[in-house]
This record gives C-alpha cells, sequence and structure tokens, in this order.
C-alpha cells in the first residue's frame, strides 16, 4: 500500500499495538485457537465492537512465519492440520449458518479432489476427517 496510515480488516498478530480499553471490552485473543487465525478473530471482534484496525505502512517488522511450527519433517502436515482447525473455528464463530455449509461443501469437494488427484494423499485423507466431523453451531 502507499505510504501512511490504512484501515484494514485484520493484521499479523505477529506486532500489534492494542488499546487497553479494547480488551476490556472486548476480550483476550479467544483461547479456542491454538494456532493461526486468533488475531483475525480478535480484529474481526473488534471491528463489530466498533474500533478500527489500522496499519502503518511506513514501519517494518520483520516476521519469521512458521518459526513455531516448523519443528520436524512433518511439520507441513502438522501446520496444514492446525491452519484448517482454526479456520472451522473462526467460521464457526464469525460466519452464518450458509456460509458455514458452503464452506464445508467446498473443502468437501477441495480435498476430495487432490485425494482423488493422489496430491499429499495421506495428509489431506486428514484434513478431510477434520473437516467431515466437525460440527458448527
Amino acid at each position: 500500500p502507499e505510504s501512511g496510515i490504512h484501515k484494514v480488516n485484520a493484521l499479523s498478530g505477529a506486532c500489534l499495538l492494542i488499546r487497553k480499553s479494547m480488551i476490556h471490552e472486548i476480550g483476550y485473543f479467544d483461547t479456542d485457537f491454538f494456532m493461526y487465525y486468533e488475531d483475525h478473530d480478535f480484529g474481526f471482534r473488534g471491528k463489530k465492537a466498533g474500533w478500527d484496525c489500522l496499519l502503518n505502512s511506513d514501519v517494518i517488522v520483520k516476521h519469521y512465519i512458521g518459526a513455531s511450527s516448523e519443528k520436524s519433517d512433518s511439520s507441513s502436515d502438522w501446520k496444514n492440520e492446525m491452519m484448517f482447525k482454526s479456520l472451522l473455528i473462526y467460521f464457526d464463530k464469525n460466519c452464518n449458518w450458509l456460509q458455514q455449509r458452503l464452506l464445508k461443501l467446498g473443502w468437501i469437494f477441495g480435498l476430495s479432489l487432490r485425494i482423488l488427484l493422489g496430491r499429499r494423499k495421506e495428509s489431506n485423507k486428514k484434513l478431510l476427517k477434520h473437516v467431515l466431523n466437525y460440527r458448527f453451531h
């Protein structure tokens, strides 16, 4: 984006400045999220409560993406699983009934197609199982 301060929908939790009064109003990060998307959920709740999320594009922060999750050879599969679980929680909290069902159908179709095409078959089978077993509230 251009230089300066811009309103955005969400920011990475890697570098945030949050007003104490906002935390008192909407609470902390939701502990239902183990990792991934808790920052987006926080921003969404803030926006719903009338807070603005601002990005200063003149500030540069180095974020080592994946440093918390890339510890082993199977880290990619584990990371994908955590991301899927967190996305399911995010959409469960923040989307309506129809959006949730359409998302679930899209994931079922997409993951099934990847399995049929032989792409990361075992990993995608595990993700598909999570999606099929997840019950939106």
